[in-house]
């Protein structure tokens, strides 16, 4: 509520340009109804997002600490791990393909499905 008497104070203008209620609105008289409506909304989130801030700090404290979920599991590494000591070229730190003169050649590339050749 200071909010919207600070904008009636200042005399500015809300001018919303699409929607069910487009126009200008004044702080006074009607339009200090939709000024008390959008203030009261912005103090309610950012209520919440105190509110649930405050509860992501408090389990963390307790030692939850929801993330992502992991992309490589234990599997993924060991079969990484395994094509490392074989010696098969892997992506470099970059994240760039290795050249064709690098790469495996035991297996013939696969084509598509549907394609002639």
């Amino acid at each position: 509520m200071t909010l919207s008497s600070q904008q009636q104070g200042g005399g500015v203008q809300l001018e919303l340009l699409t929607g069910p209620l487009t126009g200008i609105y004044d702080p006074h008289g009607m339009g200090s109804m939709l000024f008390a409506v959008l203030a009261v909304a912005a103090q309610l989130d950012r209520d919440y997002i105190g509110e649930k801030t405050l509860e992501g700090q408090q389990a963390a404290a307790r030692g939850n600490h929801d993330g992502r979920l992991k992309v490589i599991d234990e599997d993924d590494v060991l079969f990484a791990r395994a094509l490392r000591e074989k010696g098969t070229p892997m992506l470099s730190s970059s994240g760039s393909i290795p050249p064709m003169s690098e790469r495996p050649t035991s297996a013939p590339p696969r084509r598509p499905p549907g394609t002639d050749g």
